[in-house]
C-alpha cells in the first residue's frame, strides 16, 4: 500500500493514478495539489472536488485544460485563463457571438505575443484593429 506522499507522486507522474488513489486520501487539497502538478488531471478528478480555484490551478498549468472543463464553467475568467497560459486555448473558448468577450480575448493573446497575429491566415477587421492598437502599427491596406 502506497503513502499519501507516494500517492502525490505516482498521480504527478501520471494523472491516470488518480482513478486508483483510495478514498480516505483523495481530498480536495489532494486534487488541488494535482492540478497545480498536471492542468490536464482535470479530466480524472471527481466532480464532487470542482470548484473555480481548481480550475484556475489547472489552467495555471496548461491552458489547454479548458478541455476538460464544461462548456457550461467556461466562464470569460477560465478563458482568460486559459488563452493566457497557452495562446493555443482559443478555438476551445465557447461565445464565438459573444463580441466583447472574444475582443478580450484577442486583446489578451495578441498583447501577450504579435505573432499570435501573424499566424492568423485570415484576419478578422477586429482583429487587425486590435493588433494595430495593441502593437501601435499601421498595417497597409
Amino acid at each position: 500500500m502506497y503513502t499519501y506522499g507516494e500517492w502525490r507522486l505516482r498521480v504527478q507522474q501520471n494523472a491516470k493514478n488518480l482513478l486508483e488513489v483510495p478514498s480516505d486520501f483523495l481530498t480536495y487539497d489532494f486534487c488541488l495539489a494535482s492540478a497545480f502538478n498536471n492542468g490536464m488531471i482535470l479530466e480524472f478528478i471527481p466532480k464532487c472536488f470542482i470548484t473555480i480555484e481548481l480550475y484556475l490551478a489547472a489552467l495555471e498549468n496548461d491552458g489547454l485544460a479548458i478541455k476538460h472543463i464544461p462548456l457550461v464553467d467556461r466562464t470569460p475568467v477560465i478563458c482568460l485563463a486559459a488563452v493566457n497560459n497557452n495562446p493555443g486555448a482559443l478555438p476551445f473558448v465557447p461565445n464565438k457571438n459573444d463580441t466583447a468577450l472574444q475582443q478580450n480575448l484577442w486583446f489578451q493573446l495578441i498583447k501577450m505575443s504579435e505573432d499570435a497575429y501573424h499566424e492568423l491566415e485570415f484576419p478578422t477587421e477586429d482583429q487587425t484593429n486590435i493588433y494595430e492598437t495593441v502593437w501601435n502599427v499601421k498595417k497597409s491596406k
